[in-house]
């Protein structure tokens, strides 16, 4: 969750997108 390469800061947001937790 912390170590989203795309979604950096926006790691809420992460929670809502599983794609952006694969990356």
């Amino acid at each position: 969750m912390t170590s989203g390469g795309d979604g950096g800061p926006a790691s809420s947001m992460t929670t809502q997108r599983p794609l952006l937790r694969e990356r």
